[in-house]
């Protein structure tokens, strides 16, 4: 008899270790992700906070006429929809724009112009509510 007590006894030790581990493995599984790196569900690279406000910026500070230059947002609210206008302040025949569905989530968003008209152009990046400007120069070829 005291031979089964003992034996009962490791059994018994035994499913208290299976359920516990049954118990805690849903606990690992749904663990939040690491910040050490590597990528997101859909394959992305995981977006890095902004550090401040956002910003516009050219491709280029000067282009021929002619040239494509790409403008971009950074740092704006992601999944809002965006757009940029280029256009010479005070010649609304030079305006340019276009538009994006949804700020990615890594808030930057770019679209990219063909000025037809040489001059000191004014870029102005909105998403949301968020808004920046930057400048450049298109010359004559």
């Amino acid at each position: 008899m005291f031979v089964r007590r003992a034996r009962a006894a490791v059994h018994l030790g035994a499913g208290a270790l299976l359920v516990a581990a049954w118990a805690a493995a849903p606990l690992a599984v749904q663990a939040a992700p690491s910040d050490g790196g590597g990528s997101t569900a859909d394959g992305s690279s995981p977006a890095q906070p902004c550090e401040g406000a956002e910003t516009a910026s050219a491709s280029a500070s000067t282009i021929e006429l002619g040239s494509t230059i790409t403008v971009t947002g950074t740092c704006f609210p992601p999944y809002q929809s965006g757009s940029i206008s280029i256009f010479i302040p005070g010649d609304s025949a030079s305006r340019m724009g276009g538009s994006v569905d949804q700020v990615g989530s890594d808030q930057t968003f770019s679209v990219s112009f063909t000025p037809t008209v040489a001059g000191q152009y004014q870029a102005d990046v909105t998403a949301g509510s968020a808004q920046a400007t930057t400048s450049f120069t298109v010359t004559a070829a």
